[in-house]
């Protein structure tokens, strides 16, 4: 963990004049890489990654708990947060922050309940209603099938819950994260993947281009 919190933090680092004191580490609920614990600290793989970059630059963290992806973008954006912790490369991201060296890839896949996989599986893309938070990396894979039916949730607990309750048709997530949020959900259903891998994407760290740690 130390080696790539050094190489990450070669990367990530723009300037050594732009150093702080103080890291504003925003973060969503996106088990096991970031997500709040029983006792309502920050938590998971990725927290765990920006603590040991801190500590080799010596500096304190302030984590901010953001709803969503696209809450984070926008603070990255307006610089009232310094880092994020897990989020994918994309051009219109890039606008508003710096990426370090990928820490993770994460595999996109689409999954709906056991009982309606089936039908889902014959039907996709054409009409299937498909959630998923606000913001999140998700979008852009399901904005290259113009014939399913995009559904923001305002968070990735949102969209399981709105899968539950049939307001919509499938979840588009990533797979290891999917799993462990309908976990911490201690529901009865079962959910399964449906067809192929829609997408693999490296996770990064990433740094306000306003105000760069």
């Amino acid at each position: 963990m130390r080696i790539l919190a050094c190489l990450l933090a070669m990367w990530l680092v723009p300037t050594l004049a732009a150093a702080q004191d103080v890291w504003r580490v925003a973060y969503n609920h996106f088990p096991p890489y970031s997500f709040q614990n029983d006792t309502g600290d920050a938590d998971g793989y990725a927290i765990d990654l920006i603590r040991a970059l801190a500590a080799t630059r010596g500096v304190e963290i302030e984590f901010a708990f953001l709803a969503n992806p696209g809450e984070i973008v926008a603070a990255l954006g307006d610089g009232s947060v310094d880092v994020s912790v897990a989020l994918a490369r994309t051009p219109a991201r890039q606008e508003h922050a710096i990426f370090s060296v990928p820490h993770q890839s994460v595999r996109i896949r689409l999954y709906a309940p056991a009982e309606s996989a089936a039908e889902v599986a014959a039907r996709w893309p054409d009409g299937v209603r498909v959630g998923f938070a606000k913001g999140a990396y998700p979008a852009v894979v399901v904005s290259r099938y113009p014939t399913a039916i995009p559904l923001e949730g305002t968070t990735n607990p949102d969209v399981l819950l709105n899968l539950m309750n049939q307001e919509i048709d499938a979840a588009i997530y990533p797979d290891t994260g999917f799993r462990r949020l309908v976990e911490a959900f201690d529901t009865r259903r079962r959910f399964i993947a449906v067809g192929d891998i829609l997408d693999e994407v490296p996770l990064h760290l990433a740094t306000s281009i306003s105000r760069p740690v």
